[in-house]
């Protein structure tokens, strides 16, 4: 384990508890900034990439929707390093990101796709990832504020991103099940279409929200198919 990691102490014969540095993370703060201010970042506010120690990465979930695409005939679901996701350059033309874990691993199989666990806004971390700019993105979160604000994000880094089941329709079909939400003081996005923008308008205002995994599959099979009518 490297010197630099956060957990280094952990594992060193010294009287202190595994926890140490966790539970003492701002007298630490004080003191570090006071005793080596000429080797700290001192533009970042999270402790230890303040002090240059290694945190685990996030890690990135795929699944293949389609088995021919499998790095290996058992995986359907892998997860890797967001570094190495970069350097990935997975096959299939399709990339769906999907907000919630549950509807990520109940979207349904596709032809020559793969999907990737948004969750939330973490989906611009994906940002940086160029072999994603060759492939057809979809996107589909909560019919929500913030559902249209990361579809705005993802379309920022990718121009290409079209959004799925995230329309007026799809909204009118289930508004039986509209719960309350959060709201953005946020007026405008500069990356969604027309439409879009006026549906996030709607529901902001509103406060309005149906979650993605609430859909009916009927629906999320229905709008699948015509995906897959699309070359």
């Amino acid at each position: 384990m490297s010197r630099n990691c956060a957990n280094w102490y952990r594992i060193q014969p010294i009287a202190l508890p595994t926890k140490f540095i966790e539970s003492n993370r701002p007298i630490l703060r004080t003191l570090l900034d006071y005793l080596i201010p000429e080797h700290l970042n001192a533009d970042e506010t999270d402790f230890y990439k303040r002090f240059h120690l290694y945190v685990e990465e996030p890690m990135v979930k795929i699944r293949f929707l389609d088995a021919s695409l499998r790095v290996h005939p058992t995986l359907s679901h892998i997860s890797v390093w967001l570094s190495e996701f970069r350097t990935l350059h997975l096959g299939g033309s399709r990339v769906f990101i999907v907000e919630n874990l549950t509807t990520f691993l109940t979207f349904p199989t596709f032809p020559d796709s793969i999907a990737i666990w948004g969750g939330g806004f973490a989906v611009t971390l994906l940002g940086g990832t160029d072999w994603l700019h060759d492939k057809q993105l979809y996107y589909w979160g909560d019919l929500d504020a913030h559902g249209f604000q990361i579809l705005d994000q993802c379309r920022k880094l990718f121009p290409n991103t079209q959004s799925l089941l995230m329309d007026r329709a799809t909204f009118d079909a289930h508004k039986h099940l509209i719960t309350t939400g959060e709201t953005t003081p946020v007026m405008e996005l500069p990356y969604l279409t027309e439409e879009e923008q006026s549906l996030f308008q709607l529901l902001n205002q509103n406060g309005w929200r149906v979650e993605q995994e609430r859909l009916g599959e009927g629906w999320v099979q229905k709008n699948s198919r015509n995906i897959s009518l699309i070359k």
